[in-house]
């Protein structure tokens, strides 16, 4: 990294009103945009681990053959990152070390089934699904709000020959709430609390507040403090099984929450695979940290997210923190317009193994089916 400064979000301040209300106000400064945009008020991001264990091996699978050569029965040592401390252990595996990575950087594994109009002034924070309704979070000071999305098709305006919708309905704003300008929204969840009541649960970037919605009317119900690693909050999601939260700041720590007391139960690392070689040349698995995880969400029992500037899904076990999928999105949205940011927003969908995604002030929110 050549700065310390995170997610490079300098918006000007502006006056506005409190979470739950209903009037508008002015807009922030847009300063955040990609890391090659020549006009970015935004530092420039180099982060060597992220380029070595995801950009370049989630371009193609095809990458690690040359790293990953080695014969059947191979000894794999692996390093398992618990809390502060490393512990190495070695197992016997019936895959190589190529096999077992090509097995989890997957490549573009995926297929878009609908291409939806999206908000492109939408800094989107997260996406959150229940009921057939899509609620966005968006960020930036003066500009964060709650939004309920469209995602209705109607079947007779569906084209025949592309993946794009042309109903007006589709992405628009159905109803929304701004926060007050001094708030950086970030990640949002829905849930149900203990009396079975829809909720929506919000983060905030540097303000160690978030806010607990009432998912009909978006009254703001509760706000509370918390602490991350980072003191920031990025992304969040919800385990319904485990009825927890987990939380990710932009480090490569997952944070959970008791969804009652909203109060640290257990955090863990998260690492992605990496062959390494040892003094005698031999090949062995090791877990590198994975940083900048960013928006969250629970899928199959996962904990899928995006990483901050990668056009990657990453799939992410929550016992362990290993990650055990990555998928390529850099063809998702190759000719974007000079104003869309990052990759970023997830939502699970009524049917199994699909998913919604788009970006930060991306034109387009895309249906996509994982394979």
């Amino acid at each position: 990294m050549v700065s310390r400064k995170r997610k490079g979000r300098g918006a000007a301040k502006q006056q506005g009103t409190a979470p739950g209300s209903d009037a508008s106000t002015s807009n922030g400064a847009k300063t955040s945009a990609t890391p090659s945009s020549s006009t970015s008020d935004s530092p420039r991001i180099t982060c060597p681990i992220l380029v070595a264990a995801i950009a370049i091996p989630a371009v193609s699978v095809l990458l690690f053959k040359g790293f990953a050569r080695a014969g059947n029965g191979i000894h794999s040592r692996e390093i398992v990152a618990d809390d502060d401390k490393t512990s190495e252990h070695t197992s016997h595996s019936k895959r190589t070390p190529r096999e077992i990575i090509e097995g989890v950087f997957v490549g573009e594994r995926y297929k878009v089934l609908e291409t939806f109009h999206h908000d492109p002034e939408a800094f989107t924070q997260g996406l959150t699904y229940y009921g057939g309704k899509l609620y966005e979070g968006t960020g930036l000071n003066g500009m964060s709000e709650i939004r309920e999305v469209d995602i209705t098709v109607d079947p007779s305006t569906k084209p025949t020959d592309t993946t794009r919708s042309t109903s007006g309905k589709v992405g628009s704003v159905l109803r929304s709430v701004k926060m007050d300008s001094k708030y950086f929204g970030e990640g949002i969840a829905h849930y149900h609390d203990g009396n079975g009541a829809g909720r929506i649960i919000q983060l905030t970037w540097k303000e160690q507040t978030g806010f607990i919605y009432d998912t009909d009317t978006f009254n703001v119900l509760k706000q509370f403090t918390y602490e991350t690693v980072t003191n920031e909050g990025w992304g969040i999601t919800y385990d319904a099984a485990a009825q927890e939260f987990i939380v990710s700041d932009g480090s490569d720590w997952l944070i959970f929450w008791d969804r009652d007391t909203l109060k640290e139960k257990r955090r863990i690392k998260v690492t992605v695979p990496h062959i390494s070689r040892g003094e005698g040349g031999e090949q062995y698995l090791s877990n590198k940290p994975l940083m900048y995880i960013n928006e969250l969400e629970m899928v199959n029992g996962l904990v899928f997210a995006n990483v901050w500037y990668q056009n990657v899904l990453v799939a992410i076990g929550p016992q362990d923190g290993r990650v055990t999928r990555v998928y390529d999105f850099g063809n998702l949205y190759k000719d974007r317009i000079p104003t869309a940011d990052c990759f970023n927003g997830i939502s699970v969908t009524d049917e199994k193994d699909e998913l919604l995604v788009t970006g930060k002030k991306w034109p387009y929110m895309y249906q996509i089916k994982l394979l």
